[in-house]
């Protein structure tokens, strides 16, 4: 039962994600994932600018290549803060800043 109820809730927790990044014009899904590893593809804003800014902010998404976008891996632990990381994403969209000096790491 408690396996269960991980699992609904992470489903609960992707759904929001996944409405976000396809109600958002800049984003767009790579796939028609079924579960809680998402990757989208970023257009109009820098897609390491927008990586870097979300690594500012805590969250730290892989950047994918073909097609070049970026990749994150949802947990049961992202439940209480789904909304964070949904308002996160729109807000490094908005104003990305620069990619910086960093390296790009890619996993």
């Amino acid at each position: 039962d408690g396996y269960v109820d991980l699992a609904r809730g992470l489903m609960a927790t992707t759904r929001r994600v996944r409405a976000a990044i396809d109600e958002h014009p800049a984003l767009d899904l790579v796939g028609d994932p079924i579960g809680p590893v998402l990757a989208f593809t970023v257009t109009g804003v820098d897609r390491d600018a927008v990586g870097a800014a979300m690594d500012e902010r805590g969250w730290h998404l892989n950047r994918i290549v073909d097609p070049a976008g970026l990749h994150l891996m949802l947990s049961p632990a992202h439940a209480g803060v789904v909304e964070r990381l949904v308002d996160d994403l729109h807000a490094a969209i908005a104003d990305p800043g620069t990619a910086g000096d960093a390296p790009v790491r890619y996993s």
